[in-house]
């Protein structure tokens, strides 16, 4: 394909097929072709089913079923790339006669156009041209550097090899980036090798995705900050070592050393896991012991080149000290205390804050925090998701002034509610959500008295947050207005509902007229769902009623946060384990396999 618009989205999809095969797939739809742009090209239960167009369209052309595919086709046919619905139009008048059939031949001619029209092209012979030479790159010869400059003369090369427990402390696997005190285990490194340099380091390198073949997996450069000593290192790494295996770093030596301690001295900057602990050997024999001690411990060759990093200065000692024991004390000093750039991130909290809560809780017999999160609080920043500010508050009386913010976080890197909730169980309960669903069934069964209840924390999601989630599935699922609005009524009752008895009722009913195809009295019984009473107050229950208004805010949305779908998507999946579900099957055992049915379709 040598249009231009097929090397931009469509590219995979016209590796596989034409531009005449689409439009005669296409094509053979007939009248339906019109129903295209009304098709989703999300994979559902509706588009599963062999009735689905965009399905026959992929059949024709013997191509995989998946979202991937169905998101292609969709886009080239309703953004009309290539004048397609223009060449479908011509080819099914040449099918019903109206044309004749030498116009077919101009679908596949427009594919090779821009090379038919060159290929035959004579080539002026003209012995005054220069012959064709390797453009001037970095992978051939670079005769743009400067040999000259003694910044790039070529010293030599070394190799620096890590075992596994230090590559693991210096690269975290995980999230495919370097960890925090990563030059300091490389630093430690070069000073074992004999290198004399007070090394900085720049941001390395980390090959992402598997495209580019030729390049390094890792490479990073360090320069001297001793004077002006020109030398500088590239440390590279050819490929990412098996997991538990040690690694081999090359390194290799530009510019000519040169240090000279009576006119100009350097130290490394003291963090990390380092800092710690100079602060906490401060603090136990004071700053001048500590100056002392690693005076005495200090390599003499290091010194001799004026690179001072195991001799901090004292004000240095000193501020590492104060750093340490305010880290370590009881007492909470100052309002910012935790802070990070990729991604951005703050912690705003107060000592008062916390002294509040904690009297809080313990006048309190029922203590509650609210958690939640609100964006349009700073603009979205480069190379960053949008910021959101998270609040963590409670209410400290019964005045609507008493409501009190026990922290704030600014945050750029968001998770699901799943891991959210997760994260709150383990600092709380400690425990996880499977525990704490077994926790809560235990709780409606009786197993607990009043002062058990007291001593643990509950998680309540809240009912305005979860009715907009489920409006978004239903949106996203592009199920019916009537049903859409009948089911989130059904959703806003459960919600409501206290009566785990009256839930089970509500669940088996659900299942006769939405999992039953042979059910005669669907629609009366879910005439006679619609009819049932909120266990509410009359605001909540209008804002629970207001159906149409919920979808439309669910449609303005965003994010596409579905979390009917989300437990279904994971690799272990919680609705599997929860006690609730176990005696909704054990009930209604048609539920299983209604789970198992919906599982495969993400």
């Amino acid at each position: 394909m040598t249009d231009s618009n097929s090397n931009k989205k469509g590219k995979d999809i016209w590796s596989r097929i034409t531009l005449g095969q689409l439009v005669a797939a296409i094509q053979s739809l007939g009248d339906r072709v019109d129903q295209l742009e009304h098709e989703t090209w999300r994979l559902n239960i509706k588009t599963r089913c062999p009735s689905s167009l965009w399905g026959e369209v992929i059949d024709k052309l013997n191509l995989r079923h998946d979202e991937k595919t169905r998101h292609s086709l969709y886009n080239i046919w309703c953004l009309d790339r290539h004048e397609i619905q223009k060449l479908v139009g011509k080819k099914k008048k040449i099918h019903d006669g109206t044309e004749k059939d030498g116009c077919e031949s101009n679908i596949d001619d427009k594919e090779q156009n821009s090379v038919s029209e060159g290929k035959n092209l004579p080539l002026p012979s003209n012995l005054s041209l220069p012959l064709p030479t390797w453009p001037n790159t970095r992978a051939n010869k670079q005769e743009n550097i400067d040999e000259n400059n003694p910044k790039n003369v070529f010293v030599g090369e070394i190799s620096l090899a890590f075992t596994f427990v230090e590559w693991k402390n210096a690269f975290s696997r995980t999230d495919q980036k370097m960890k925090d005190d990563w030059t300091d285990i490389f630093y430690e490194k070069l000073k074992a090798s004999g290198i004399r340099c007070s090394t900085k380091f720049k941001t390395p390198t980390i090959k992402k995705g598997k495209r580019k073949q030729n390049c390094q997996y890792f490479c990073c450069y360090a320069t001297c900050t001793i004077g002006k000593c020109p030398r500088k290192y590239q440390i590279t790494l050819r490929h990412l070592p098996d997991q538990n295996s040690s690694v081999l770093f090359l390194v290799r030596f530009f510019g000519q050393e040169n240090h000279n301690p009576v006119i100009k001295t350097a130290a490394r900057k003291v963090s990390g896991k380092k800092r710690l602990l100079i602060g906490k050997r401060a603090n136990e024999i004071g700053p001048l012991a500590v100056y002392r001690e690693l005076v005495n411990d200090a390599d003499r060759d290091l010194l001799a080149a004026g690179n001072y990093t195991q001799c901090p200065t004292i004000e240095t000692i000193k501020k590492t000290a104060s750093d340490f024991h305010d880290k370590s004390s009881e007492h909470i000093h100052g309002y910012i205390h935790d802070t990070g750039e990729m991604p951005f991130r703050v912690h705003l909290y107060s000592e008062s804050q916390i002294r509040r809560y904690v009297n809080y809780i313990r006048k309190e017999k029922y203590s509650y925090v609210h958690t939640d999160a609100t964006g349009g609080i700073l603009p979205k920043m480069s190379e960053q998701k949008h910021s959101l500010l998270y609040a963590i508050i409670f209410k400290d009386g019964i005045d609507v002034d008493d409501t009190v913010p026990l922290a704030h976080a600014i945050l750029s890197s968001h998770t699901v509610a799943t891991a959210i909730m997760n994260a709150v169980l383990q600092t709380f309960n400690t425990e996880t959500i499977n525990i704490h669903l077994n926790r809560c069934w235990n709780v409606i069964q009786g197993q607990y008295n009043a002062q058990q209840l007291r001593s643990l924390s509950f998680i309540h999601l809240c009912c305005c947050h979860v009715i907009h989630a489920i409006a978004r599935s239903l949106t996203a699922a592009h199920v019916d207005k009537k049903t859409r609005r009948a089911t989130l009524h059904i959703f806003a009752f459960i919600l409501c509902s206290n009566d785990i008895e009256q839930l089970y009722d509500i669940l088996g009913s659900v299942i006769n007229i939405f999992g039953d195809p042979n059910e005669q009295k669907a629609k009366e019984k879910l005439n006679k769902m619609l009819a049932l009473e909120f266990d509410v107050d009359e605001e909540s229950e209008s804002m629970l009623k207001d159906g149409k208004k919920i979808f439309h805010e669910a449609k303005e949305m965003d994010d596409e946060l579905r979390v009917v779908g989300e437990y279904l998507r994971s690799n272990a999946p919680i609705i599997h384990q929860s006690p609730f579900n176990k005696e909704a099957i054990r009930r209604y055992p048609d539920l299983a396999n209604i789970i198992h049915n919906k599982s495969k379709t993400y």
